[in-house]
């Protein structure tokens, strides 16, 4: 089983990084490079949902981190005229991916200004 692990999490963060790349896209962000760098990626995440960039920060402590990385989710599914409630999805195995896929597609992404 542990030799599986390692290229399945691969393909799993580069699927991520993927969806990332898409949503900066979509969302003109700039700097969609930066989806592809592991820590990196976390500030466009959080350009993405409109939040400030010492948010990241809040991810280094437990539990809190679960609250901030669930509200971002939760922003970036209203930003893309979702239910907020998508954002829960996130916690979820499987989901969590096609739930990436679903908010990197451009069909209902919103392009407002600041």
């Amino acid at each position: 089983m542990s030799e599986f692990a390692i290229p399945l999490g691969l393909v799993g963060y580069l699927f991520a990084c993927w969806c990332l790349w898409r949503m900066a896209k979509n969302f003109a962000t700039g700097d969609e490079w930066m989806a592809w760098v592991p820590l990196a990626n976390l500030f466009i995440l959080f350009r993405i949902a409109r939040r400030p960039a010492w948010g990241v920060l809040l991810l280094l402590m437990p539990l809190v981190n679960i609250v901030v990385i669930a509200i971002v989710f939760m922003r970036i599914a209203e930003r893309c005229n979702l239910s907020p409630l998508y954002g829960m999805l996130l916690f979820i195995p499987l989901f969590n991916l096609l739930f990436l896929y679903e908010l990197s597609s451009a069909s209902h992404v919103t392009r407002t200004k600041r």
